[in-house]
């Protein structure tokens, strides 16, 4: 057996002539990393929930920062990579965009990874912020890393601008119609997310603000004027906490905002089962740990709300974060912005309406939009070409609820202009929360 003799590595030097010496050298490309570390692009909901939770303490001192969520990286609709993947490298001669990023002017691509999306109240350089910076990775104790994607979002503190509605002309009521209730010397207005069945029973369903109390009278705008349709019962959700509606992902110490409520309706043959401006109600989404993924950003969604009337828009983040009180965190599930009109990069600058949504939109659900290609070719979105498979109804076309939406984030930005983005629960959620079941068939057949 031959004998393997011990190499001792001593300091190099000057080899004599004709010797070679013996050196130490490091390999002209590092070693990789077995296993390879994860990729960004394989990073799902859980880690982004667990990284915002191990950085929750760091990111709350922040005065700068307004909220969190989670979500894919936007992208300045200038920056060389809003219209080039990855594996086109930004030119030399192309510099990288210093202009605040808000959600406005960014854009999400296919490339866009997965990243904890950080709300900021001013944008600026590092070495402006100081203390106040957000760290661009967040490092968790097992390895992941998980980057960050600073969104300047400054509070609009100013009073709305007046709403244009309400609309609705037809005595028939159902989802969509404005309704309000007055208590205490106020209106507290909403609108009807859709009609609901427990225990036998009838029930319009929307904001705990509107359908709070016992036994008190609620109005719907019917041609022109508030009529009573109800009174509203003590069935009502406020919170729930993350971990028990989705107990496999973190948020231990965070409450989902629902704010639902019911209306006891005098006369179901006053009613339908269909949503005003939208059409008949398909089966709703059912928003599970395996269901929801980041896959829903993007998404097109439509809604009626009984003040804004049509509003289209697209899901811009996932369990939005945006108040902590007592040591617990306030989050909602969706947070609904404007429509980006921009053809997948092939339009340089779209059109985008503002705000989405005013003040009485509250209780109004969202609808997954299947967008209309008329080309027919597969651009390679899950959401192009989902047209065909728009089920259609009696006389309507049937859309899938999504959310319900509970209130708004205002919004200033940089340019001046202002928007306002929706705020939604899981219909899902509500519905099991209050233990009621859409009614998805009554009355049906009107345009």
């Amino acid at each position: 057996m031959a004998v393997i003799q011990p190499l001792v590595l001593t300091q190099a030097i000057a080899p004599r002539k004709g010797i070679m010496s013996l050196q130490t050298r490091r390999p002209p490309v590092p070693s990789r990393i077995f296993p390879p570390r994860r990729d960004y692009a394989s990073l799902s909901i859980k880690d982004l929930l667990d990284a915002r939770e191990a950085y929750h303490v760091h990111l709350s001192v922040l005065e700068n920062v307004v909220a969190t969520a989670i979500g894919r990286y936007y992208i300045h609709e200038d920056d060389w990579y809003a219209q080039h993947p990855p594996d086109r490298p930004r030119p030399s001669n192309v510099h990288k965009i210093k202009e605040a990023k808000t959600l406005a002017n960014s854009v999400i691509r296919p490339w866009s990874w997965p990243a904890v999306l950080v709300f900021v109240k001013k944008w600026g350089a590092e070495r402006e912020l100081g203390e106040e910076r957000v760290p661009k990775t967040l490092y968790l104790p097992d390895g992941r890393l998980v980057p960050t994607c600073v969104i300047e979002a400054a509070p609009d503190e100013e009073l709305p601008p007046p709403a244009h509605g309400p609309f609705h002309s037809s005595p028939l009521l159902g989802g969509g119609y404005a309704c309000l209730r007055s208590h205490q010397g106020e209106q507290s207005l909403g609108t009807i997310a859709c009609l609901v069945k427990k225990a036998g029973a009838y029930y319009a369903l929307t904001n705990r603000h509107v359908a709070g109390g016992d036994g008190e009278i609620v109005e719907a705008y019917i041609r022109g004027e508030y009529q009573p349709i109800g009174k509203t019962s003590n069935m009502a959700v406020d919170r729930q906490s993350m971990s028990v509606v989705f107990p496999s992902w973190p948020g231990l110490h965070a409450l989902l905002t629902l704010d639902a409520g019911l209306i006891k309706i005098e006369d179901i043959n006053d009613w339908t089962s269909q949503a005003f401006g939208i059409g008949e109600i398909g089966e709703v989404f059912d928003a599970t740990e395996h269901s929801v993924t980041l896959d829903l950003i993007g998404c097109p969604v439509r809604a009626f709300g009984g003040s804004t009337g049509v509003a289209e828009g697209e899901i811009r983040g996932l369990f939005f974060r945006y108040e902590t009180a007592g040591g617990m965190d306030h989050a909602t599930d969706v947070l609904i912005g404007p429509r980006r009109n921009d053809d997948h990069a092939r339009i340089k600058n779209p059109t985008i309406e503002y705000p989405v949504t005013h003040p009485g939109d509250s209780g109004t659900l969202w609808f997954y939009d299947p967008p209309k290609n008329s080309s027919g070719a597969n651009t390679g979105s899950d959401f192009e070409n989902a047209q065909a498979f728009v089920e259609q109804g009696v006389r309507a076309r049937r859309l899938r609820p999504i959310a319900m939406q509970w209130g708004g984030q205002r919004m200033v930005f940089p340019d001046g202009k202002k928007g306002a983005y929706a705020l939604g629960t899981f219909l899902s959620t509500v519905c099991q929360s209050l233990d009621v079941e859409v009614m998805r068939d009554w009355s049906l057949g009107h345009d």
